[in-house]
């Protein structure tokens, strides 16, 4: 029985990541950066600390990644106050399944607590979640599993009475990693098929995790 469900944020829960390539595609054109968008394409699903390192291994440790990152953070808050971040197709079905059956809702996300909490409030669904645990508030990003271990320690629940829903690469890691169920949802992110063969399932969009929850109900 699932008695929690661990949400990622980015992705998942809001269409963001989009946003965020949108950011950097700004950024790169504005100041003629030298590289294109593969690279932060390929930090979808990473903490701060941990697409800081993707970055210099690819431009050197003296990259001025701090300097671009806060514009690209810049642009996506000047984004999100104009137009707001859309939540994902499914999600109010899949609420309204998961609070009438007493299922724990949980965020577990490479952004800054404080910084999630922000997002999911403009997007109008933070009250839905019973807790988040944020990138700062781990020692090790994903793909590490920390991240959903320690949200599964959160719920108080076993890890076999919780599930995760991830897209990204390095998500979809974490939770294989962690030993707790992980469903996969694409979004933007081309997941190989090493990964994918390893989830316990995968469905269209957030509304397919309530067939998912029924079936190991």
């Amino acid at each position: 029985m699932i008695k929690a469900v661990i949400f990622d944020m980015d992705g998942t829960l809001l269409d963001s990541e989009r946003i965020g390539l949108k950011a950097w595609q700004y950024v790169i054109d504005k100041y003629s950066l030298l590289f294109d968008l593969s690279l932060p394409y390929r930090s979808i699903g990473l903490n701060y600390d941990s697409m800081k390192t993707l970055f210099l291994s690819e431009l050197g440790e003296d990259y001025p990644f701090d300097k671009y990152w806060g514009y690209a953070k810049q642009y996506f808050a000047e984004y999100e106050d104009k137009n707001g971040i859309p939540v994902k197709q499914g999600f109010d079905e899949l609420c309204t399944y998961l609070k009438a059956n007493k299922v724990g809702m949980y965020v577990a996300t490479s952004t800054y607590h404080a910084s999630a909490a922000n997002e999911l409030e403009h997007s109008g669904i933070l009250g839905y979640f019973d807790g988040i645990i944020g990138g700062d508030e781990i020692t090790r990003g994903k793909p590490d599993p920390e991240i959903f271990i320690t949200a599964a320690e959160k719920t108080g629940f076993d890890k076999s009475e919780c599930l995760i829903v991830e897209d990204s690469s390095n998500g979809l890691r974490a939770g294989i990693a962690s030993g707790i169920r992980t469903v996969f949802i694409k979004d933007i992110v081309d997941v190989p098929s090493e990964i994918t063969d390893k989830v316990f399932a995968r469905c269209d969009d957030l509304s397919g995790v309530i067939g998912i929850i029924s079936q190991i109900r």
